[in-house]
């Protein structure tokens, strides 16, 4: 009976420990592909406010610029979204990249199914393939991007800053029509009724009768010149939003350019491997706890 009890642990160790272990072995050691990182880190600024923290922050300061975290989060959001893969997709064949290079398991649909080889799917996995950090202290946007081959992560990277770029610009060009279509459309109100007041004037002034109609020709006057008074400041208002546009640009600073990694830290292997064996470790010492733990219990 001891003799098959201690067979019984012997097998259960194999198959707990043993097992998996030799598993990590084969797969890290011998099957795992080399996963090369591109990385690049940019800045959002604006000449709209000033920064009080140091460091860069406080260079961006002293001329004028300064950072916007608000528009950071929302540039950091476009990025990692479908929106901005799928713009990179029209340029570059990022899908075949992730479909063909790759050993089967960390490849895309590694075990060709068709019921996974879907836009979702694959969009879902390149979020695990790039990331995009933020720190909110120095306002500075780190984009990772990780794939079999060192030019794709760079291709893909700089794809990706120049999709960024562009959405900024887009930010831009819709904060500017609608701040300057407002201006205009009270400008042009203002001017149609400066025009209809000068001609109520001038049709007044026709009347030979004005001076019995002194209160009215006083009346026309003051609403003639509250109407200039009014295109005046319709025509400084949209001056001033043409400032304001100015200051509220916003520069999508690159700080360091998509580089071209000729080293692979991915995957880590040996500590893969130790971390397999440590886990299926303790995961064979709790199952020998529990069973003790029956086993003197029916006893």
């Amino acid at each position: 009976m001891f003799l098959n009890f201690k067979r019984k642990k012997s097998w259960l160790l194999h198959l707990i420990v043993s097992l998996p272990t030799l598993l990590s072995i084969i797969y890290f050691g011998l099957i795992a592909e080399n996963i090369y990182t591109s990385e690049a880190t940019y800045i959002i600024r604006s000449s709209d406010t000033q920064s009080s923290l140091g460091g860069l922050g406080s260079f961006f300061s002293k001329v004028g610029i300064s950072r916007s975290n608000d528009d950071s989060y929302v540039v950091l959001s476009y990025i990692k979204s479908r929106d901005a893969l799928s713009s990179v997709e029209k340029v570059l064949p990022v899908q075949e990249w992730y479909t063909q290079k790759g050993d089967i398991i960390s490849r895309f649909n590694g075990f060709n199914l068709d019921s996974y080889n879907k836009k979702e799917y694959f969009y879902r996995y390149m979020s695990n393939m790039i990331d995009v950090n933020f720190d909110s202290s120095t306002g500075i946007a780190t984009i990772t991007v990780n794939a079999f081959d060192m030019q794709d992560a760079f291709k893909i990277n700089e794809q990706l800053l120049k999709q960024a770029e562009g959405f900024v610009n887009q930010i831009n060009l819709r904060a500017k029509q609608d701040l300057i279509t407002a201006s205009l459309a009270e400008l042009k109100n203002a001017e149609s009724q400066m025009k209809k007041e000068a001609q109520a004037l001038e049709r007044f002034q026709r009347n030979k009768n004005r001076d019995a109609n002194l209160a009215e020709y006083q009346q026309i006057l003051i609403n003639n010149t509250i109407a200039k008074q009014q295109f005046e400041a319709a025509t400084l208002s949209l001056r001033n939003a043409q400032v304001e546009i100015t200051k509220k640009q916003l520069y999508l600073e690159r700080i360091e350019q998509p580089s071209i990694s000729d080293v692979s830290f991915k995957p880590a292997r040996i500590y893969n491997i130790i971390t397999t064996f440590i886990i299926s470790f303790l995961v064979y010492g709790i199952i020998k706890l529990l069973s003790a733990g029956i086993r003197e219990h029916k006893d």
